[in-house]
């Protein structure tokens, strides 16, 4: 399924990071581990229209020498799309996950090092593809929970980890921002009662209709 991802989904991973590492800090080309000073990443998210992605999720992540990861700031747009993540000075390098609300996530790699003491950041904008709408019409109100994921559970992507979970109360579920792929829908009623299907998701969306 990865082949059929979006392009700017498989290609920003390395171009779009060392793009990252020259707007924010101006120099190196390339994500440097080692002792981070550490300090504020902010930037702009527009879709590829040039609108401003409002209240979209952004997260900054420690990256540990080994490969571990550690959420240490979490945020959201504003009306013009800005963000910033303060990051902690540590010993790695860090990483920016960009989307997951309307828009299909980013993972951009970052590093301080080098950066002067007091110098300010430019501005980093990142461009999100927005994703289709799923949307779950139930035969009568109900509340539980629901999860949407893709079907194979070992797959993710891009670089990104690809699932969506929530509650419900009424007889409407909509899920945004979701990849054209091969998903597992899934919904826990209050009382034990299950149900789940497979279906290819379009890159506009769906609608389901729920029988129980």
């Amino acid at each position: 399924m990865r082949g059929m991802l979006p392009l700017v989904l498989l290609l920003v991973v390395v171009p779009a990071t060392v793009t990252a590492v020259l707007l924010l800090w101006g120099g190196g080309g390339r994500v440097v581990h080692g002792d981070q000073p550490g300090g504020p990443v902010s930037g702009r998210l527009v879709d590829h229209d040039g609108a401003p992605v409002v209240d979209e999720p952004v997260s900054g992540w420690i990256v540990s020498p080994l490969g571990e990861r550690l959420r240490v700031v979490d945020g959201k747009t504003d009306a013009d799309g800005r963000f910033q993540l303060d990051l902690p000075a540590t010993r790695g390098t860090y990483l920016a996950r960009l989307g997951g609300g309307t828009c299909l996530p980013r993972e951009l790699a970052l590093s301080t090092i080098g950066r002067e003491d007091g110098e300010a950041p430019r501005d980093l904008e990142v461009r999100l593809r927005r994703g289709g709408t799923l949307v779950l019409e139930l035969a009568a109100p109900a509340r539980g929970a629901w999860s949407v994921r893709e079907s194979d559970a070992g797959t993710t992507l891009g670089a990104v980890e690809w699932r969506k979970s929530g509650h419900f109360d009424g007889a409407r579920i909509e899920v945004p921002g979701l990849p054209a792929v091969d998903a597992l829908v899934q919904l826990e009623f209050e009382g034990g009662v299950r149900w789940e299907c497979e279906l290819r998701l379009p890159e506009q969306g769906a609608t389901v209709r729920v029988a129980r």
